[in-house]
């Protein structure tokens, strides 16, 4: 990479979305804040969210074979922030929000914007990250506020 200082400054002015994914396995639960996610196809629906290697709630997403993307809204800055942090966030942190399970029984943030429930489709290793493909198989859209946008201020962190 010639020049990492450069190309992080251009990196940074992709914009992306902020979301909770939520999954569920017998009694474990994850959440986590994430902010690299993309629609991938509409037939079938796929979306595509990218988690950093090394994080537990991968685990719990790729044996259930299930999560849920809960789409945050400008008001919703706080639950981003509750599970942005691995303290305050994951199982944790939904026992302190409200939330229902819907039809693949993976929690719902009842304050959230939408939801989207996924299947997982397939899972790839990209980099220092681990890209999870799900076919959306039902969602709703809950509010009609905006959605929560991150501009982040270096390609090379978050």
């Amino acid at each position: 990479m010639e020049n990492k200082e450069v190309i992080g400054k251009a990196l940074a002015k992709v914009a992306s979305g902020l979301y909770v994914v939520t999954s569920k396995n017998g009694d474990d639960l994850a959440a986590f804040t994430a902010s690299f996610l993309v629609q991938v196809s509409f037939e079938p629906p796929l979306i595509a969210v990218s988690m950093k290697k090394g994080r537990g709630s991968y685990d719990i997403i790729n044996d259930s074979g299930v999560f849920v993307v809960n789409i945050m809204s400008k008001e919703n800055m706080k639950l981003v922030g509750l599970f942005a942090n691995p303290k305050t966030g994951g199982a944790d942190g939904l026992s302190t929000v409200s939330h229902i399970e819907k039809t693949l029984g993976v929690p719902v943030i009842k304050d959230s914007l939408a939801y989207l429930e996924c299947k997982v489709y397939s899972t790839t290793e990209a980099g220092d990250h681990i890209v999870v493909l799900g076919e959306v198989v039902n969602g709703e859209l809950l509010s009609d506020l905006e959605p929560a946008v991150h501009i982040r201020k270096n390609g090379f962190s978050y």
